[in-house]
């Protein structure tokens, strides 16, 4: 099983991202492939359906490296992670 979370998260306040991918872990689902955005600075909170280029390797997220990218042009990516490598 896997989750696509395509351009979602990317306008979501920070905690309520965290929370997203919290739910996500406790899904069973194997995988996840979700919107990134390659070195684009410090995620920054933002309010409810505003938008910013959401980097999920870089804190308050932490995610590894994805396995695999599918690049989208510019720095905009689809990342695939393991679950088991989101936040708890």
């Amino acid at each position: 099983d896997a989750i696509l979370c395509r351009d979602s998260l990317t306008h979501l306040p920070l905690d309520a991202a965290l929370m997203a991918l919290r739910r996500f872990r406790q899904s069973g689902s194997q995988f996840l492939l979700a919107t990134t955005h390659q070195n684009r600075g410090p995620n920054r909170w933002i309010a409810t359906g505003a938008w910013y280029a959401m980097d999920l390797c870089a804190p308050p997220f932490n995610l590894p490296t994805p396995r695999f990218v599918f690049h989208e042009g510019g720095s905009k990516m689809l990342g695939v992670w393991a679950c088991a490598q989101l936040p708890e």
